[in-house]
């Protein structure tokens, strides 16, 4: 178990002031002190750079357009970070056998109305590629997912048979498992459940919305009711449960 953060990587000069080493450069340690056992491993990095105050290293300016949202040139520096990152994992000898997942913790600065709604601050898109082609990682897939879905995600792709514990689903499995995406504004959970959303302060359920009222603008708690809003409601009250009871009791696999 290896841990490379900003005291490990040894050298300020590529610190940004505030967050974090900067993207490209730190991006570049990873990827050459990751995998040195020759044994199959997992590894996580949390990048920095796009977040505010949405700076980039002063050798790059000028280099990417301004753009109309002032997180738009260090999300272009992100991206070229990551173009350098694989031209190095490239040359490492894990990188043909190697699942990369990317995705964001939640969106930024609002400019488009879409990202402004209640459900949509945490809409980010979740990459799964592998140069690997016995993994066929092609295709989209458009219906509704999450983070907790990358463990159960993953041990599909690799062929994983065992039973395994997890709040989440596989996203490439052909067995059309229900989805349970769950989310939360902080005050309560959100959970997105069939044809309707519901949200539950850890009591009860405060609202049930139409599955397409992103903005939760119609509660209709009290005013329709039917076994699929009464299951849905169940559901939730159980996936909660579930979860706080198991996070408690360190009770996580």
């Amino acid at each position: 178990k290896d841990y490379f953060g900003k005291t490990e990587y040894n050298n300020d000069k590529d610190f940004d002031g505030i967050w974090a080493i900067w993207d490209e450069p730190f991006l570049q340690y990873f990827a050459k002190n990751v995998g040195k056992s020759n044994k199959p491993f997992m590894a996580t990095v949390f990048t920095a750079s796009s977040h505010h105050p949405f700076k980039i290293p002063a050798q790059y300016e000028g280099k990417f357009k301004k753009g109309f949202v002032e997180m738009h040139e260090p999300i272009q520096y992100a991206d070229y970070a990551l173009k350098k990152y694989f031209e190095t994992a490239r040359k490492q000898p894990w990188y043909e056998n190697t699942i990369f997942v990317i995705t964001g913790d939640h969106t930024n600065k609002i400019y488009y109305p879409e990202y402004a709604k209640a459900m949509n601050g945490y809409a980010v898109p979740i990459i799964f590629y592998s140069p690997n082609p016995k993994y066929n990682l092609k295709g989209k897939n458009m219906t509704y997912a999450q983070q907790l879905d990358i463990y159960p995600t993953l041990a599909d792709i690799i062929g994983y048979n065992k039973p395994l514990r997890s709040w989440g689903r596989s996203l490439v499995s052909d067995k059309n498992e229900e989805y349970i995406v769950v989310n939360s504004d902080a005050i309560q959970e959100q959970f997105m459940i069939g044809n309707y959303i519901y949200r539950f302060d850890g009591k009860d359920i405060t609202g049930v919305y139409e599955i397409t009222d992103l903005e939760l603008k119609n509660n209709l708690l009290g005013k329709i009711n039917n076994a699929e809003i009464e299951r849905g409601k169940l559901l939730s009250k159980a996936w909660y449960q579930d979860y706080m009871h198991r996070v408690v009791r360190k009770k996580l696999n």
